[in-house]
């Protein structure tokens, strides 16, 4: 059996209606927050989180300039507010991009310098890590897994790489995971979502770093999406299938913390780097070719999957489900609307060359996790096969 570590040390509050336990929990933080946020402008979470703080009589500032795929300035913009407002705490409310931020503001504030000093990891002027900021992860999404793991990316706007970074201290103190949070998200952005965490979990389920725990995780968060995301998708409302998806989404964070997402992911950060399109959008375009290049990796994996996808596969000999993978993803997508390949960005020729150079720049450590190894050569034309 192969080894591996367990650390999951973010305290987790799950359940409709949990942000309202924001007013008891944060004063164990500190005494002043700094709020990270994309601005949620069309909900009233912003405003619930600041009246909160207030019951609690907790000072607060809030950056809500984070963009999507957010970029290296927004870091380095919330860690100076941060410093000079004289915070002690960070408070991460949003989707991936909120957090991830919010993660990336309490590592630089707390050992300084600017967030290009720590990313990309491998040739980083600052390494080893240990200390950072408390943080709070509220997340109003349900796709990244954020709020459970010591990871963030970046976009690099000169170069449009989009390195991660990740430390054991950059796990969240706390999470409120509060499923009603999402009944806002209209059904794009929850389609959006909902198949990062099913890539998540499929991706580590199909990894080299796949083992026998975070196949229990994987498998029940891809059996969730499945059945509740089509429902979501068509009535935003459903809080059951909301609830499921949030829980997917933070079982699936644990997968790729403990294990590690693959190939797929790699590629979608470098697209998304380059066309800043958003993440979960990006898999999706690159899913169906990954595992027609994939499946024979592993038929017995590949079968589960597809199987998971097409129950019609259930009574298939293992290659023969395995191989139709791609086909059943593919209908999955479709009933999500989202696009399962990659023509509708018009990359060139240059672009993939970028794209497959930066997987290696930016993502080293998942960039060869899938099960079928892959050269630079073997990536790139997985890429063109989608174009």
């Amino acid at each position: 059996m192969l080894e591996f570590d367990i650390f999951i040390p973010t305290k987790v509050l799950f359940g409709a209606g949990t942000l309202a336990r924001l007013k008891s929990e944060a004063p164990k933080y500190g005494k002043k927050a700094l709020i990270v946020t994309t601005g949620l402008r069309k909900t009233n979470t912003i405003q619930r989180v600041k009246d909160l703080l207030l019951e609690a009589d907790l000072e607060f500032e809030v950056y809500d300039k984070v963009e999507g795929n957010p970029k290296a300035y927004n870091i380095d913009d919330a860690v100076a507010l941060f410093k000079d407002t004289n915070c002690d705490f960070v408070i991460g409310v949003g989707g991936g991009s909120a957090m991830d931020s919010a993660k990336a503001v309490s590592v630089v504030a707390k050992n300084g310098g600017g967030i290009l000093d720590y990313v990309p990891m491998p040739t980083a002027k600052r390494k080893g890590i240990t200390e950072a900021y408390p943080i709070i992860a509220i997340s109003t999404t349900a796709g990244t897994g954020s709020e459970v793991t010591m990871f963030a990316v970046v976009t690099i706007p000169d170069t449009h790489e989009k390195p991660g970074l990740g430390y054991p201290c950059m796990y969240p103190n706390l999470a409120i995971v509060d499923p009603e949070l999402t009944l806002s998200m209209p059904p794009k952005v929850t389609a959006a979502v909902g198949i990062d965490t099913f890539f998540h979990a499929m991706e580590n389920y199909l990894s080299k770093s796949a083992n026998a725990f975070t196949d229990l995780f994987s498998l029940q968060a891809m059996k969730w999406v499945v059945t509740y995301l089509p429902r979501a998708y068509q009535n935003p409302q459903n809080v059951e299938a909301r609830s499921y998806l949030h829980l997917a989404n933070m079982i699936a964070g644990y997968s790729i913390t403990i294990g590690s997402p693959a190939t797929l992911h790699a590629i979608s950060h470098a697209i998304s780097g380059i066309t800043d399109i958003p993440h979960g959008e990006a898999l999706a375009m690159g899913s169906v070719a990954y595992l027609n290049y994939t499946w024979d990796a592993d038929i017995n994996r590949h079968a589960q999957v597809a199987r998971l996808l097409d129950p019609t596969l259930v009574d298939q000999p293992d290659k023969a489900a395995a191989r139709a993978s791609s086909d059943s993803l593919k209908r999955f997508l479709n009933r999500l609307d989202l696009k399962a390949d990659y023509k509708t960005l018009k990359l060139s020729d240059a672009q993939v060359k970028k794209i497959v150079q930066d997987i290696y720049i930016a993502t080293p450590r998942i960039a060869n996790q899938s099960r079928k190894d892959m050269t630079k050569e073997d990536i790139q034309k997985l890429i063109e096969s989608a174009l």
